[in-house]
């Protein structure tokens, strides 16, 4: 799990308290009362996480206000900033294409000839996720999910710091 750090501080029976600020403690609630192994390092290895940890953090954030899931708010931005490839396919191949993408749309459903015979067709919008995009299409998308917090007047990041992300993507 990766946390930001936010302090330490000792109780009166000189026990230390730790605090680490999270963007969802869903998985690890079940933990409450149990004797744990934690480890703290700072964040490394692969820096191309960097962009994608802080757009998933702002999805977080615009959850909160929206009062949805960050995974609704991943899979929007996707579909107002990602990648997106338009798809006509067989309907029987259509949940094999769906299972190469982070998320598919059906467009339309229609029937046309091959030879002889009329088969249904699906078209799908079909997108990509973000841990695939190039450091272009990641400044897209990590600037249309800053503005999104701007107009809800959700803190981002300065923009130079941003860009410092978006940088190290490539």
């Amino acid at each position: 799990m990766i946390a930001d750090y936010i302090g330490a501080s000792n109780t009166f029976d000189g026990e230390t308290i730790i605090s680490f600020e999270v963007d969802d403690a869903d998985e690890i609630k079940e933990l409450v009362g149990q004797e744990v192994v934690v480890e703290v390092k700072p964040l490394k290895g692969k820096r191309s996480l960097n962009a994608n940890a802080y757009l998933w953090k702002l999805c977080s954030e615009l959850a909160k206000v929206l009062g949805t899931t960050k995974e609704k708010v991943y899979i929007r931005a996707l579909e107002d900033y990602g990648v997106m490839h338009y798809i006509e396919v067989i309907e029987d191949a259509a949940s094999e294409i769906e299972g190469l993408y982070r998320h598919c749309v059906v467009e339309d459903t229609y029937t046309a000839m091959k030879g002889q015979d009329k088969v249904t067709m699906k078209a799908l919008r079909c997108y990509i996720g973000s841990s695939h995009y190039d450091s272009r299409e990641m400044a897209y998308l990590l600037d249309g999910v800053v503005n999104d917090c701007k107009e809800l007047d959700i803190p981002v990041w300065p923009q130079y710091e941003i860009d410092k992300l978006v940088a190290r993507w490539g």
